[in-house]
């Protein structure tokens, strides 16, 4: 039975590596395909811009609209491209002290914070172990879990980050004593929790949060693929991310 367990983990991994592979390569394909058409679109509107009776209002406000929608189907290329490349995470893994990573993390939206009035509190443990990740990716998935938090609180506030060592004493979330759960009872993981004193989101979003495309700030230009791609980030580094409101 065992065998037979461990045969089944690994056809399940081995597959879920070829499809994450296959869906890379459609997704670098389609959006090189999609950016060149984009690039023709801008010319065009280039184009036209140059040309345009400044008088013309409703013409101008059409043009504006075109190069806006371009400028943001251009954000999404670039995340598709994101979600590609992170095939490549698996090769470019090794072990590493979490301490740098989240200092370069932390440096990178210190000035959003300082222009926001929001204060930053930082308690790492000491003699954390060295983990294994491509650095670039992790820092990119805390820089952007930082940015959402930062985003929650745009009249200022409190943002709070922590990092332990915790042991793993009760079943949960990928966490069980089955071979095929990624956590098991009793192992020792790192933790890091990051916390905003924003208003929180809505319990009926919270389920939706990690969906590619879903926001909550589509009216201010977000798109949705921030969280989507911390959690493609986390799983491939064997990891998970949660997120709840904190209570009443």
């Amino acid at each position: 039975m065992t065998e037979d367990l461990q045969r089944s983990t690994f056809r399940t991994e081995r597959l879920q590596a070829e499809k994450l592979e296959s869906s890379s390569r459609l997704a670098a394909g389609a959006s090189h395909e999609v950016r060149n058409l984009l690039a023709t679109l801008q010319q065009g509107a280039d184009f036209l811009t140059r040309r345009a009776d400044p008088s013309d209002e409703t013409s101008n406000s059409v043009l504006k609209e075109i190069e806006d929608a371009v400028q943001q189907a251009n954000q999404v290329i670039k995340g598709l491209m994101d979600v590609a490349s992170l095939a490549e995470i698996k090769t470019a893994m090794t072990l590493a002290e979490l301490q740098p990573i989240l200092d370069q993390a932390i440096s990178k939206i210190r000035y959003q914070c300082a222009h926001l009035k929001i204060a930053i509190t930082e308690e790492i443990a000491p003699n954390l172990p060295p983990v294994k990740v491509d650095r670039n990716r992790m820092e990119q998935a805390l820089v952007q879990v930082l940015l959402n938090a930062i985003q929650a609180m745009p009249k200022g506030g409190l943002l709070k980050l922590k990092a332990y060592t915790r042991q793993l004493e009760n079943p949960g979330h990928k966490t069980g004593l089955r071979k095929g759960d990624l956590f098991q009872i009793g192992d020792e993981v790192v933790v890091i929790d990051i916390e905003d004193s924003g208003p929180g989101i809505p319990e009926h979003m919270v389920a939706k949060i990690f969906d590619p495309f879903f926001t909550t700030r589509r009216d201010m230009g977000g798109l949705g693929l921030g969280l989507s791609i911390v959690r493609n980030i986390l799983d491939l580094h064997d990891g998970t991310i949660e997120i709840e409101n904190r209570p009443e």
